[in-house]
């Protein structure tokens, strides 16, 4: 619900539609926000989490226990922190924005598009959000460091099929 609200007033004022198909992924959105020249903020991911479950099947009359194995997407936490210097920024308007000024925009919690791909954000995507909404491109995208998640213990289920 909040992202929906988050999506809604970065919409407002914005282009209907863009000119193009986007070319890359789409920007992720967050709120963050910049202490002491530091961004930090958390994404999440899909990720594919394979687990077996014991079950009872009837076959030939008889109540026979199997084990099945099931896949299931769980969205990890992947934190990440920048100094605002390694940070390049604009606005979806195309305006540049230096380590000072990402500074000011980010003294308190705001909402951002994050490059998901550690390259600039196509402007079909930009189009879609107001002229003001800080982008950021963020060095080493890809080498965000995961959060250990406990991982859940063997669920044991009985079901009975036909």
């Amino acid at each position: 619900m909040q992202s929906l609200l988050m999506t809604a007033a970065l919409f407002a004022g914005a282009d209907a539609e863009p000119d193009a198909l986007p070319k890359g992924p789409p920007p992720r959105l967050t709120v963050l926000s910049a202490a002491a020249l530091t961004v930090r903020y958390v994404t999440y991911h899909p990720v594919p989490v394979t687990y077996q479950v014991e079950v009872a099947v009837m076959e030939g009359g008889k109540l026979v226990k199997k084990i099945e194995t099931r896949t299931v997407m769980r969205m990890e936490a992947r934190h990440a922190e920048h100094s605002l210097k390694d940070v390049k920024a604009t606005t979806a308007g195309g305006k540049k924005l230096d380590a000072d000024a990402v500074g000011k925009v980010l003294a308190s919690p705001r909402v951002v598009l994050i490059s998901s791909d550690g390259k600039p954000v196509d402007p079909a995507y930009l189009k879609l959000y107001r002229a003001d909404t800080p982008v950021l491109v963020m060095p080493d995208a890809d080498k965000v460091v995961p959060e250990v998640i406990p991982r859940p213990k063997k669920p044991v289920r009985l079901e009975i099929k036909d």
